[in-house]
């Protein structure tokens, strides 16, 4: 991934720093959380899950629940194999 982007809940909260068109905003926002990625896990079914690094903090800070699968899948541990 290149760069980073805002969590979209938070940043909803934020005013921009400077609005350059209508569909491209830039923040200074250091309060606001930010990721750059993604994760990739195999549930114990087989099902490969992929979800941006971004999920912990909507799980905790807005009440976000993933699907049964990828909840187990991270309980488990289990990487998806051929991913390094």
């Amino acid at each position: 991934m290149r760069g980073y982007h805002y969590c979209q809940f938070c940043e909803a909260a934020v005013e921009p720093l400077r609005v350059i068109r209508a569909d491209i905003r830039l923040y200074e926002a250091p309060d606001v959380a930010r990721g750059n990625g993604e994760i990739w896990l195999t549930g114990v079914d087989g099902t490969n899950f992929a979800a941006p690094v971004l999920i912990g903090h909507d799980v905790e800070e807005h009440r976000y629940l993933p699907p049964d699968g990828l909840i187990e899948a991270v309980r488990t541990g289990v990487p998806t194999p051929g991913v390094a």
